[in-house]
């Protein structure tokens, strides 16, 4: 929301489907939802692991999209991801982080591309 505010977005647009990653449910998208101020857009909801990859390669993007990144580490990743979250306890297990420091750096260190 911070990140809409600032830049002014009138949308997100993500590349979430429907059984790539077992978190990506319907009762977790739906979660994202219920706490967004400005619609989420999945233009990939509908597309296999392989047609993501194809559109990635097409748009430029599949090279950022395999770089390691610093605080994604598979080590760290649940043995079995919530697959049904509810939106009560994502509310607690964010009051036990600093938000306002993940948001602001967020916000510090996005980048927008044109496609």
């Amino acid at each position: 929301n911070e990140l809409a505010k600032e830049y002014k977005f009138k949308a997100f647009i993500t590349g979430e489907n429907l059984g790539q990653v077992a978190s990506q449910t319907l009762e977790n998208l739906d979660c994202v939802n219920s706490i967004a101020k400005v619609p989420v857009l999945r233009p990939l909801i509908t597309y296999d692991k392989d047609e993501t990859i194809e559109i990635a390669h097409k748009i430029d993007t599949f090279e950022t999209s395999i770089l390691p990144y610093d605080d994604c580490c598979t080590l760290f990743l649940p043995p079995n991801p919530n697959t049904k979250a509810k939106k009560k306890y994502l509310e607690i297990e964010e009051k036990k982080v600093n938000i306002e420091e993940i948001v602001k750096k967020a916000v510090d260190t996005v980048e927008i591309i044109d496609l």
